[in-house]
């Protein structure tokens, strides 16, 4: 019982002791030589060392991140612009023959003047002139 009794009280210290160690190497020589721990990008804290502001990582807050803006991931297809909302937002501007959420799909009847018609799946055939007779135009 002793020995559990001394095994106890030598675990709070060290618990203890561990904890005033990561005290005094954040606040303690922040404190004595005006060193900033965190780099001036991050907050410093008793348990846990820096906490870092947005836009900076690492053990001390030394590594800044580039802010990534809603076009960072830009799925927009060949031709169309990303134009951003938010940070995290953006659509897709499409030219005149594309269209859908990322401009993914072509308007194959684009350049037809007079009507399209589906031949065949996804072939099309532009009547101009009032040639083609067809019951179903797209």
């Amino acid at each position: 019982m002793k020995f559990l009794l001394i095994f106890c009280i030598l675990t709070l210290f060290y618990i203890v002791n561990s904890f005033a160690i990561q005290y005094s190497e954040c606040h303690q020589r922040f404190l004595k030589t005006k060193e900033q721990v965190c780099n001036g990008n991050g907050k410093c804290h008793i348990f846990f060392g820096c906490q870092c502001f947005d836009g900076f990582i690492g053990e001390k807050c030394e590594e800044k991140i580039e802010r990534q803006n809603g076009c960072y991931l830009n799925k927009c297809f060949e031709g169309s612009e990303c134009i951003e909302i938010s940070p995290k937002q953006y659509y897709c501007e499409c030219p005149e023959n594309r269209f859908g959420s990322f401009c993914e799909f072509e308007d194959l009847c684009f350049d037809c003047i007079g009507k399209c018609y589906e031949i065949e799946e996804d072939i099309f055939e532009c009547d101009e002139l009032g040639k083609i007779d067809r019951n179903v135009s797209f």
